[in-house]
């Protein structure tokens, strides 16, 4: 709806100069005049008022499967059991493929300073082919690990971030390895 401000003055019953004070907040309107505003635009009188715009307030949120009692180790490993207990809710636009990710809890220092111990991670378990220099969840022998991967003849480098931990390389003929899937995103405490 096009209006001017005599217009919409006019409308909702108030003069054109406290409409003009509106627009340059300078003022908000109340009572009546916030009520007939809500009425003519089919808005409610909390969106007319509040500094979220509604499209902010509706935003929807999609529920991650999140494994607590698995921590994904950036470090030397740790067992992985396979219980899910909750539902991580996040904003769906954080998320590409909400219904193939999975987020776990990261236990480590070997991906700092880029992943940080305790920091919750989003892994993509459709995208387990690897790509050089990508992060990944891997399954090593039992024991669930957060790595940079690359290719090897064979087999794959697992590489970590903090200097102190050397890579590793893994043969397929030699050592079960399974790729669970590539990190995403993440969330972590500061």
């Amino acid at each position: 709806m096009k209006l001017s401000q005599a217009e919409l003055a006019r409308k909702i019953g108030v003069a054109p100069v406290t409409v003009s004070k509106w627009e340059i907040e300078t003022s908000k309107p109340k009572g009546k005049s916030l009520l007939n505003l809500s009425q003519l635009f089919n808005v409610s009188m909390d969106a007319l008022i509040s500094d979220i715009t509604p499209i902010q307030q509706m935003r929807e949120q999609v529920g991650i499967p999140f494994y607590p009692h698995i921590e994904v180790s950036a470090g030397v490993g740790c067992v992985c059991e396979h219980e899910i207990d909750e539902t991580y809710l996040i904003d769906k636009t954080f998320i590409d493929s909400p219904g193939t990710t999975i987020a776990i809890r990261i236990n480590g220092d070997s991906m700092a300073p880029a992943f940080l111990d305790d920091a919750v991670v989003f892994i993509d378990t459709e995208k387990n082919h690897v790509s050089d220099g990508k992060v990944y969840v891997v399954v090593h022998e039992g024991l669930t690990r957060i790595k940079l991967l690359e290719q090897i003849p064979n087999g794959l480098r697992l590489k970590s971030y903090n200097p102190n931990y050397p890579p590793e390389d893994v043969f397929f003929d030699k050592e079960t390895i399974k790729v669970v899937g590539q990190v995403v995103a993440q969330i972590q405490k500061y």
